[in-house]
């Protein structure tokens, strides 16, 4: 009932600008690799493929899939969100940033099938202009799993601009209860404005 009724609450907001440059329509791929803080220090790579699609000035659509291998195991970890955003500009150079967004990890063991786990992710961020070529994010996320409990995710990444609406991006997450280090190197292409 409460998600329905902050849901309804930024919905009658009037729409607001965006932050001096920011886009909040395109597509990103690119390359991860991953550490468990657990016993062996499993650690892992794969790739991801995420996108945004802004709506209105204030709302947009968001979406990602991943694929991770564990070395040394024969794990595959896949996932899947798609969800939807709001942001709206604190200051001349940085939007806030409220998503939501629902997951779906499948972990494939080849000796015993595989584990499926459905969640719901909140989160909280900021995307802040340092210059013109350089752009800050940071956020933090919960994330409530039906089987596999809760999390809490710190995030950021660096966004270099290079011309023709192409960027960089360097990044990475840190959980407290899987205890996962994340990093990332992707391209983003941005489309319209």
């Amino acid at each position: 009932m409460n998600r329905i009724c902050i849901a309804l609450l930024l919905a009658a907001l009037p729409p607001l600008a965006c932050a001096q440059g920011f886009n909040y329509t395109f597509l990103e791929g690119g390359y991860q690799w991953f550490d468990f803080d657990t016993p062996g220090n499993v650690e892992g790579d794969g790739f991801v493929i995420s996108g945004s699609l802004a709506l209105t000035p204030s709302f947009f659509l968001l979406g990602g899939y991943e694929d991770g291998e564990l070395d040394d195991f024969d794990v595959d970890i896949d996932s899947w969100r798609v969800g939807l955003g709001f942001h709206s500009p604190i200051s001349e150079i940085i939007d806030l940033v409220v998503t939501g967004a629902v997951l779906n990890q499948e972990i494939g063991f080849s000796a015993s099938g595989s584990n499926d786990d459905d969640a719901f992710d909140i989160g909280l961020g900021l995307r802040a202009n340092l210059t013109d070529t350089l752009e800050l994010n940071a956020g933090l996320n919960y994330v409530d799993y039906d089987d596999a409990g809760d999390d809490n995710v710190v995030s950021a990444s660096l966004l270099i601009d290079i011309p023709d609406d192409f960027v960089v991006r360097l990044g990475g997450s840190w959980s407290d209860d899987t205890e996962r280090t994340q990093y990332s190197v992707s391209g983003r292409l941005y489309l319209g404005n």
